[in-house]
């Protein structure tokens, strides 16, 4: 689903998280069924063809933008993922961390478990999605998601 471009022209394309049904949706599948992502930020809507005071929001669907970057499988990493992250760093040991993906202060990141600190995914080697924090919050512990609440 092509939802616009940025300055330097890559498409933003997004998949969403449904709120009632609890299911994740591909962008793929939005677009079939003709679902763009709404200016105002408020999710989703179906743009009536006959007029557009019959579109229909669909504002239970939450938008997850994929971040432009693959993991190690070849699959889009989007908003929301949980991802384990390998970062070498210049001098000592690599960071080896699970991490979820989210938006802050203009850049993509990753708050890992290790340090809690944010991670720019910029310079992370390698990166391989484990699942999602709406799917799969088990995969990192309750005690993370206790610590973060509010910073994604």
């Amino acid at each position: 689903m092509l939802v616009g471009k940025t300055a330097a022209h890559r498409a933003i394309r997004c998949k969403a998280w449904d709120t009632i049904r609890k299911k994740m949706f591909s962008a793929q599948e939005m677009g079939a069924d003709e679902l763009t992502l709404n200016p105002d930020g408020r999710g989703f809507v179906n743009v009536s063809s006959v007029s557009t005071k019959l579109s229909q929001y669909a504002t239970h669907l939450i938008p997850l933008q994929y971040v432009g970057k693959y993991d190690k499988n070849g699959s889009e990493i989007c908003d929301g993922d949980i991802v384990r992250i390998v970062r070498t760093m210049p001098v000592g040991d690599p960071i080896d961390d699970i991490c979820v993906i989210h938006y802050h202060d203009g850049a993509w990141c990753a708050l890992g478990t290790i340090f809690h600190n944010i991670i720019h995914i910029l310079g992370a080697s390698e990166m391989e999605i484990r699942g999602n924090r709406y799917e799969n919050l088990g995969l990192l512990p309750e005690t993370f998601w206790k610590e973060i609440a509010g910073a994604v």
